[in-house]
């Protein structure tokens, strides 16, 4: 009820109103609206007319949710992982799941966009991963796997092995 005050109100003052509503069919079955009422003036400025526009949006609201729900499990599956998992962006990390960080002897967010990757790496093996950030950042390559020696937040050196990939 207050819902439609609102839209009575607003209509009064001349303004454009729009919305999303879910409807009914006679069989029970939900569709959903997007709508829009805009208000349509003589040549005095005064509001005569009123147009409508609806558009059936029930396919886009099932496949926004379907995209939803595939991104729930997807970022479940990622933050789960037993394995680290990166994105880098400009040589700094955008995103580091909990076991990269916990790898490294960090937090998430003393890495993300704090960090370059050359800052978890050791002297001794900069060259070979600055050589295979930039074959993947070329297109030289598509993907790498290889071995070099990171160094954890408290200075020890680990072994690590990548399996990089361009998106």
């Amino acid at each position: 009820l207050a819902a439609l005050r609102h839209l009575r109100e607003t209509l009064a003052r001349g303004e454009t109103v729009a919305g999303e509503t879910t409807n009914y069919r006679k069989d029970g079955t939900a569709f959903n609206l997007e709508w829009q009422i805009a208000p349509l003036r003589d040549s005095s400025g005064t509001v005569t007319h009123f147009l409508g526009i609806q558009r059936d949006i029930t396919e886009r609201k099932r496949v926004e949710d379907a995209l939803r729900s595939a991104e729930a499990k997807f970022r479940c599956l990622v933050e789960q992982s037993l394995f680290g998992i990166y994105i880098i962006q400009d040589d700094h990390f955008i995103y580091v799941n909990p076991r990269f960080a916990q790898i490294f002897g960090y937090h998430q967010d003393e890495i993300v966009k704090v960090k370059s990757i050359l800052d978890l790496v050791s002297d001794e093996d900069r060259a070979l991963v600055t050589d295979n950030l930039q074959k993947r950042l070329l297109g030289d390559v598509r993907v790498v796997q290889y071995s070099f020696r990171a160094r954890r937040k408290d200075g020890t050196l680990i072994e690590v092995e990548v399996y990089g990939t361009r998106a």
